[in-house]
């Protein structure tokens, strides 16, 4: 997790996070770990962002939007070939795309990063990209089948019987005009 660096002591370090947590962490776990500084030298952060496509989808009209709309965030830096989107991997429901666009500094890169997932989506819409989801179809078997078969046949007859008649159904009923007389 990306945490800002408050204070150092002897023994430990506190850090705070992105969600204003505090943690301190001993330092002889920090002496064993990998840590990326990113204020360091260059604070420029970049800002995937990660959309999945339906396979029926224009795959070079939506990278060219999701293109588009980084350009236009404020935030967005364009340097050399950023901001670009490539096709990363075919998956289950659809096509995993990611837009890489350079920020300012790691804070502004994710509140970038959300601000064109929102815009994305947007543009997805208004230009019919499809945004998939997953989707399940059911096989029901043979013995299933015949007994949804019987029961919708079953609703039918019961629909039927349940409509009124019309008045030229009701005078042509044999019923139609006989009452029944009480019996003694």
């Amino acid at each position: 997790d990306f945490c800002f660096v408050e204070d150092m002591k002897l023994i430990h370090t506190v850090l705070r996070t992105w969600d204003n947590r505090r943690l301190v962490v001993p330092n002889a776990i920090l002496q064993n770990e990998v840590i990326i500084n990113y204020s360091v030298e260059d604070p420029t952060m970049l800002a995937p962002v990660y959309v999945q496509v339906s396979y029926e989808s224009d795959l070079e009209k939506a990278m060219q939007i999701m293109v588009e709309v980084a350009r236009k965030h404020p935030e967005c830096m364009p340097t050399g070939n950023l901001p670009n989107a490539v096709v990363m991997e075919f998956q289950d429901s659809g096509i995993l795309l990611r837009l890489l666009s350079r920020a300012k500094d790691q804070p502004t890169a994710w509140k970038m990063a959300r601000d064109l997932l929102l815009e994305i989506k947007k543009e997805f819409d208004r230009q019919g990209i499809e945004i998939p989801y997953p989707r399940r179809y059911l096989v029901a078997g043979r013995e299933l089948q015949e007994q949804i078969s019987e029961l919708t046949k079953a609703v039918k007859t019961f629909s039927e019987a349940m409509k009124p008649l019309s008045l030229q159904q009701a005078n042509s009923h044999p019923s139609y005009g006989q009452t029944a007389e009480p019996k003694h």
